[in-house]
């Protein structure tokens, strides 16, 4: 325990105010606590904060196995690795600026850091995190027994009813001629448009 947890909570109306504010000195105990006027944001906050040191442990692997790749010892790796990453934060944190000013400042016109951040953008890296936040968000309202179809091209058929099992979702992908689709819950469905043949089809990965 470290005490640097993020927690988002809300609360009923009956809560009192007095009541409210010993909820949220109890939580500040933990680290940050923020109160939402909707249930809706917890569920949302679950994918960023929640979830969130899984993404940042991963990216961490990485640049350490990476590291350890061009030469360093691992515990080396290891150090340079936590400190990159916390002084990072802790200046992003201190300035308040937006992340991409921060990136801008540090990043020379035709230098090292600019060839990195070209491979990482060629790579897709915004558009997978992007994805992986919504799909770990879908996830949380599925065990929460809430509609999934939420996110990029994933919108509810015009005059349809939401679904609301657990088992399939109507899913309308606004880029494919194909109207709808039950998709088993969990299931990442690609629907992949032929221009040679002019038929649809998908592909499907269980992740």
């Amino acid at each position: 325990m470290i005490g640097e947890g993020m927690t988002v909570w809300c609360c009923t109306p009956s809560l009192t105010s007095c009541d409210r504010q010993s909820v949220s000195k109890l939580l500040n105990t933990f680290g940050k606590a923020i109160y939402v006027d909707d249930e809706k944001f917890v569920d949302m906050s679950t994918s960023i904060s929640g979830s969130g040191p899984a993404y940042i442990f991963m990216l961490m692997e990485a640049m350490i196995d990476s590291g350890v790749h061009m030469g360093f010892s691992r515990e080396t790796a290891t150090t340079l690795v936590h400190h990159t990453l916390l002084g990072s934060t802790l200046y992003a944190m201190e300035t308040g600026e937006h992340p991409a000013i921060l990136r801008n400042s540090v990043t020379s016109p035709a230098g090292t850091t600019a060839s990195a951040i070209y491979e990482l953008e060629k790579g897709g890296l915004r558009p997978l995190v992007n994805d992986a936040i919504w799909a770990c968000y879908r996830r949380s309202l599925e065990m929460g027994g809430h509609n999934s179809s939420v996110g990029p091209r994933m919108i509810y058929n015009m005059g349809e009813k939401p679904a609301t099992t657990l088992t399939t979702h109507e899913i309308h992908y606004m880029d494919s001629d194909i109207h709808t689709a039950n998709v088993p819950s969990g299931e990442m469905v690609d629907l992949v448009d032929s221009k040679e043949n002019g038929i649809g089809g998908k592909r499907g990965n269980n992740t």
